[in-house]
């Protein structure tokens, strides 16, 4: 799905579309899992599916300090257990956990309102 908005992303970057497999920034396809932030794009994030989701895969999101993060699980919903966001919560970073698709779109909004969000996501699977 192409993804628009109508603010200026020159600044930071912006998820152009999703789909099954892949997620496009600029001119870039993403087919691993990874994150991203306005001014970097970390590939090849493990874990690969919200299976394998474990704390230590949230070190990094932690590291970069962000306000709020949006965590993408895949082509649908999947809420990690309390275990998984424990670092998030001892670090006060607000999260939400919502499919691929709405966390891509989450993240462009909240990036265009000036936010210091993370997006990170997992592939969505071919169904």
């Amino acid at each position: 799905m192409k993804v628009e908005l109508d603010s200026n992303s020159d600044n930071y970057h912006h998820i152009g579309s999703y789909s099954a497999g892949t997620v496009v920034i600029g001119e870039q396809h993403y087919n691993t899992s990874l994150i991203v932030t306005p001014d970097r794009i970390i590939p090849d994030w493990e874990p690969v599916s919200y299976r394998d989701l474990d704390a230590s895969h949230l070190d990094t999101v932690v590291s970069l300090q962000p306000e709020i993060v949006v965590i993408g699980t895949g082509s649908a919903l999947h809420f990690p257990s309390a275990n998984v966001l424990k670092p998030l919560l001892e670090h006060e970073i607000g999260y939400e956990i919502m499919d691929t698709g709405a966390a891509c779109r989450s993240y462009n909004i909240l990036v265009s309102e000036g936010r210091w969000v993370i997006a990170a996501l997992m592939m969505i699977e071919d169904t």
